[in-house]
């Protein structure tokens, strides 16, 4: 007996990073629980959206801070309190992950796999401000990506 795919019903907008966990705060709580370094990875990749497009939308949740504009949510944070890197995850399309992920390992990100669609990074304000326009370039394919 062999299976065969028919119909893959997969859409952009199941977020298994938002496993139904998704308990809203605010950023003052935010501010007590992490480094200010982390929620400032937060607003500068938040300023990286084009102006030309939507108005982002970051919302703050108990486990994760989340960014999106009109389409689905593309951008999850995940600040520590106990270290400096932000850990960040995007979606991306999967035909396109290998080669970004390989671009930003070249310029000393740190990136990987998370997920079906998603690449996780390390980042602190210094890796956004040396490598700007590589993660300009990456928020801005995610953020056209979800308005799909």
């Amino acid at each position: 007996m062999q299976f065969t795919r028919v119909l893959d019903t997969y859409e952009f907008g199941a977020e298994p990073e938002d496993d139904g966990q998704a308990e809203p705060v605010d950023r003052e709580y935010w501010e007590k629980k992490t480094r200010p370094e982390s929620l400032a990875v937060v607003e500068s990749i938040n300023s990286l959206i084009p102006k030309d497009r939507d108005t982002p939308r970051v919302t703050y949740n108990k486990y994760h801070i989340v960014l999106g504009t009109s389409g689905y949510n593309f951008c999850w944070f995940y600040p520590r309190s106990a270290v400096s890197p932000c850990q960040m995850h995007v979606k991306v399309e999967a035909d396109k992950r290998q080669e970004i992920i390989e671009r930003l390992e070249e310029d000393g990100i740190d990136a990987d796999n998370q997920g079906r669609n998603s690449i996780r990074l390390r980042l602190t304000l210094k890796d956004i401000d040396d490598h700007k326009d590589r993660i300009s370039e990456l928020i801005k394919g995610a953020e056209e990506w979800s308005q799909r």
